[in-house]
C-alpha cells in the first residue's frame, strides 16, 4: 500500500509532512483543519463532551457517556469552586482520553492539556476526523494499555518488574 502526502496550502506554503497512511504515527490533519470535515466542526462547536464521549467510544478509551458526563461535570461544577478549575480538570481529561484514542491508533504525536484546554472543541473536531479517515482506510483501534502477563514460569509478572 503506497503513501498518499496529503497536499497542504493552508500552512503559509510549507509543507508539514502529513500523510494519509493507515501507518503513520502523526494525525493525517492539523488542529485547525475544521473546514475538511464540517460536519465534524459542527457537532464538535455544538456539544463537545459528546463528540469526544464517541471518539472515546470508537477508539476504545472510555465509555461514552462517562467521557461526556465527566467533562460536563467538570465544567459545570468546578467552575463554581475556584473559576477556572473545571476548564483545567476537563482539559486535562479531554488530553488524557484524546492521547489515549490517538495511541489505540498508533498515533504518537500528544496533545497537551494547554492545547486541550484553550481549543477543546478543535481537539475534539481533529480526533473525530481521525477516526474517520483511518476507519474509511480499514483501521481498527487497538487497545494500547498494558496488561501483566504470565511468564513461562507461571510466576506473574507486572510491566517489567517482579512483584
Amino acid at each position: 500500500m503506497g503513501m498518499r502526502v496529503l497536499p497542504s496550502t493552508h500552512d503559509l506554503g510549507h509543507f508539514d509532512g502529513r500523510v494519509l497512511d493507515a501507518s503513520s504515527s502523526y494525525y493525517s490533519t492539523n488542529l485547525f483543519d475544521c473546514h475538511k470535515d464540517l460536519d465534524a466542526c459542527v457537532w464538535g462547536a455544538l456539544c463537545t463532551p459528546c463528540q469526544l464521549g464517541e471518539s472515546a467510544r470508537d477508539g476504545r478509551a472510555g465509555d461514552c457517556c462517562g467521557v461526556a458526563t465527566a467533562i460536563v461535570v467538570s465544567l459545570g461544577l468546578l467552575n463554581q469552586l475556584l473559576p477556572c478549575l473545571g476548564n483545567f480538570v476537563a482539559g486535562g481529561f479531554a488530553a488524557t482520553v484524546t492521547n489515549r484514542v490517538a495511541l489505540n491508533y498508533g498515533i504518537t504525536e500528544p496533545t497537551d492539556l494547554i492545547t486541550a484546554c484553550a481549543c477543546m472543541p478543535c481537539v475534539s473536531c481533529r480526533l473525530a476526523r481521525e477516526i474517520k479517515r483511518r476507519t474509511a482506510m480499514g483501521q481498527e483501534p487497538k487497545c494500547a494499555s498494558r496488561k501483566p502477563t504470565l511468564s513461562s514460569e507461571g510466576k506473574r509478572a507486572s510491566l517489567g518488574r517482579s512483584l
